[in-house]
């Protein structure tokens, strides 16, 4: 299942995400769920810490005080594998900001031009990443490691809890279980 965490002040700009979330949808077989906030707070921080599979957020720079930016740097501490709109009416201000950032964002959208066709185009690339992912992806020692599941030869655990993944060409040894 998708799960769309959507955050933006306005409430008509909600409603307009939220249709093109269900319009795409219809296009794809696969089953979604949308969670709307217009605040980065207590109940947006418990959905993005929940242990949900396959988020993708969508959020505005600025809400209310609090900072897109700041919230995108929270859901990256624990989180590598979501994917990260920006949506934004403030697309200049920030955009040497974006460009410098390490969010591994899909997209970056201004709000003031015809988001709503790149809003659609990008959440449909979303999905065709998410069908693709035949991958694991795991922090390590502070290193992200994305591993082609095709490449994987083995993967060994230990009386240690420790696991040794053996690739085509690399072998990693991991703190802890994967599983």
């Amino acid at each position: 299942m998708i799960n769309y965490i959507i955050c933006d002040d306005k409430v008509l700009f909600r409603e307009e995400v939220e249709k093109i979330i269900d319009c795409v949808m219809m296009r794809n077989d696969m089953p979604y769920e949308k969670y709307s906030f217009e605040n980065y707070d207590a109940s947006f921080m418990k959905i993005m810490n929940q242990k949900k599979a396959l988020k993708i957020y969508i959020l505005d720079i600025e809400v209310n005080g609090k900072s897109g930016i700041d919230i995108a740097k929270e859901i990256r501490k624990n989180d590598i594998e979501s994917m990260l709109i920006f949506c934004t009416a403030y697309y200049e201000k920030y955009k040497k900001d974006m460009l410098k950032s390490r969010f591994l964002f899909l997209d970056f959208i201004d709000k003031s031009g015809n988001y709503q066709k790149e809003l659609e185009d990008t959440i449909e690339l979303a999905i065709k990443n998410l069908s693709m992912k035949n991958i694991i992806r795991f922090k390590n020692q502070n290193i992200v490691h994305t591993i082609a599941t095709k490449d994987i030869l083995y993967i060994m655990r230990d009386k240690d809890r420790k696991c040794t993944i053996q690739t085509t060409d690399n072998q990693i040894i991991v703190n802890k279980a994967l599983i």
